[in-house]
C-alpha cells in the first residue's frame, strides 16, 4: 500500500528541505560532541578498572620518573584544550560548506522548475555525501 504525500510546496522542494534538516542535525551534533569533550573528564570512556585515558597516561609512568609537576600539567591540559579547539574549528568549517553546498543545491533545484533537475544536482549530491561522511568520521573521533 502506497501512501502519496501531497505538499503545498511540490516534490521537488522536499530534498533541499531534507538536506537542510540533515545539516542542521549534523551542526547540533558537532556542536554537543565539542562541549562533551570540554568536561573535566574529557567525556572519555573509562578504562582499566574505571580508571580514566589520563589516568592511565600517568600510571604508566616510568616508575623511577617523578610524577609531573604541577607546570607539566598545566601545560598538558592548555595543549589538550588547543587541540580540542582546533578540531572543533576544523568540523565547524566543514559543516559550514556542507550547509553552503546544500543551500547552492536547493537554489539550483529552484531556478531548474519543477520538471527538471539541474546538470550539477549529482555532483553536488555527491560533495554533500562526501562532507557529510568527514564530518561523521571527526564526530566519531572526537565521542
Amino acid at each position: 500500500m502506497r501512501i502519496k504525500i501531497q505538499s503545498a510546496l511540490g516534490r521537488s522542494s522536499l530534498i533541499p528541505l531534507l538536506l537542510l534538516l540533515c545539516v542542521a542535525t549534523l551542526l547540533t551534533w558537532s556542536t554537543m560532541a565539542f562541549f562533551q569533550q570540554s568536561s573535566p573528564l574529557g567525556g572519555k570512556p573509562a578504562g582499566r578498572n574505571g580508571a580514566t585515558s589520563t589516568s592511565l597516561s600517568l600510571q604508566e609512568r616510568n616508575p623511577q620518573q617523578a610524577p609531573p609537576s604541577e607546570k607539566e600539567l598545566e601545560m598538558q591540559h592548555e595543549q589538550e584544550k588547543a587541540r580540542k579547539k582546533q578540531e572543533y574549528e576544523n568540523t565547524k568549517k566543514l559543516a559550514d560548506q556542507l550547509l553552503k553546498t546544500a543551500q547552492e543545491l536547493k537554489d539550483s533545484i529552484d531556478k531548474a522548475g519543477e520538471n527538471t533537475l539541474p546538470s550539477n544536482a549529482i555532483r553536488k549530491v555527491d560533495e554533500i555525501e562526501s562532507l557529510s561522511k568527514k564530518i561523521r568520521s571527526k564526530l566519531k573521533g572526537l565521542g
